[in-house]
């Protein structure tokens, strides 16, 4: 049996609507800062698992440049596949029907998504307490 890895990643840090310009929430981009923590995470992420078989992520901006830094890191950026259902930050039935279904087709699965969601899916899945940062994430294997 292939182990399996999944990667919960909330999107790195973001401008507030103010700073940024934005006309709404789903435009909102990364931080300078999140954008070099993005990168540094992306390598880290690299270093561990050595590729990557899917990057799923939020269509919202913030996830989307997350997806993109990493995948670049990984030279992968056909790999990166957009979710519309990972924009809610609420529903954690709709990021866990979406890590069952892409569990079963790949062995390496990187989820980009957002608080809260993404960290009670962490807390739920490991059975401990996972509260995510932007820009960190949790390896969990099977």
């Amino acid at each position: 049996m292939n182990k399996k890895i999944l990667v919960l990643m909330r999107h790195s840090k973001a401008l507030d609507m103010y700073e940024s310009g934005a006309k709404n929430d789903f435009e909102r981009p990364l931080s300078p800062a999140g954008i070099a923590k993005a990168k540094e995470q992306a390598k880290n992420l690299k270093e561990t698992l050595g590729n990557v078989d899917i990057i799923a992520a939020s269509p919202l901006l913030r996830a989307m440049q997350t997806a993109e830094i990493v995948a670049a890191e990984f030279n992968a950026a056909d790999k990166i596949k957009p979710f519309p259902e990972l924009a809610d930050s609420m529903d954690v039935n709709g990021y866990g029907e979406i890590i069952k279904d892409l569990s079963a087709k790949h062995s390496k699965v990187i989820l980009i998504g957002h608080n809260p969601a993404i960290s009670a899916l962490a807390r739920e899945l490991c059975g401990d307490y996972v509260s995510l940062s932007a820009g960190d994430y949790k390896i969990m294997e099977s």
